[in-house]
């Protein structure tokens, strides 16, 4: 639908790298759900197909649609695109990490209300994160953030430091978008598992406890390969930057143990807060 607002209220983040097959049908299925409260970011991260071309031809047709071209950079990773993304935002609340190889069917006003409601409970800023749907102030993500130079799991790291300021509410609902590209084969599953490592460890989570972690929750023929990725991936991470995470999700399981205690339905939260989110769209996606 058209969008016509030169001062929106709400900035939709997307980072992008190499998805000329993808990106097209993945930003119109974003841009034709929303309407003039909303601008879309588009962060580049030094593409080498054709994503750009179509990136350009996207921001010239939809005047909705900003593009923030990088040059290619292997010390930049994609922790730094997200914040980049956040920094160009004009928004006053963000939709983050929302992803160029997905298509969004239905959703996406449906999630800003319930956000939009809690706000208005609590009286404060709050950060809503659903299935493949996140939505925050730019403020408290200034506050608690910004995303760390991480390539892998900085949304995970930003949650520790969310949940350590019970900042987040995680709302549990059906999808609200289908994958469109990413299918990684068995050996790129094998990099991103060893990528996920080396984040823990570079944010403070010991190898001790990603081992004892292994140990109770895998088969004695995957624990051998885990113990061993794991102390590999531990070598390559003595190099790269060191951050803190808090105290209470040190150890490895320790956030998973808080978001199975935390996570809540939109009847739950109607509950808690003394609400009632009424006029949703596509109400069977979260009820």
């Amino acid at each position: 639908m058209e969008i016509t607002s030169i001062d929106p209220e709400y900035s939709i983040t997307v980072c992008c790298l190499d998805m000329e097959n993808t990106v097209r049908e993945s930003l119109l299925s974003i841009l034709n759900q929303v309407d003039n409260r909303f601008e879309i970011i588009v962060v580049d991260g030094g593409s080498v197909d054709s994503t750009t071309t179509i990136l350009s031809e996207l921001e010239e047709n939809y005047q909705q649609i900003r593009v923030v071209y990088l040059n290619r950079n292997p010390s930049r990773r994609l922790g730094e695109d997200r914040n980049i993304a956040v920094q160009h935002a004009k928004g006053e609340h963000i939709l983050l990490q929302l992803d160029a190889d997905d298509c969004y069917y239905a959703g996406i006003l449906d999630f800003v209300t319930i956000y939009e409601k809690i706000r208005d409970s609590v009286c404060e800023d709050v950060y809503l994160k659903g299935n493949n749907l996140n939505v925050s102030s730019k403020d408290l993500l200034l506050r608690y953030g910004p995303y760390r130079n991480l390539q892998r799991g900085e949304d995970r790291d930003l949650w520790r430091r969310l949940f350590e300021q019970n900042q987040l509410i995680w709302l549990e609902h059906d999808p609200v978008c289908v994958s469109i590209g990413y299918d990684p084969g068995f050996m790129q599953k094998i990099r991103n598992g060893i990528s996920q490592k080396i984040t823990d460890f570079q944010v403070g989570i010991s190898l001790m406890s990603w081992i004892r972690w292994s140990l109770s929750h895998y088969s004695v023929s995957r624990v051998l390969w885990e113990v061993l990725s794991s102390i590999y991936a531990k070598v390559l991470s003595l190099p790269r930057e060191k951050y803190s995470t808090p105290n209470d999700y040190s150890s490895k399981g320790d956030l998973n143990a808080r978001i199975d205690a935390e996570s809540v339905t939109l009847t739950d939260i109607e509950e808690r807060h003394c609400i009632a989110v009424d006029g949703l769209r596509h109400p069977y996606l979260f009820r």
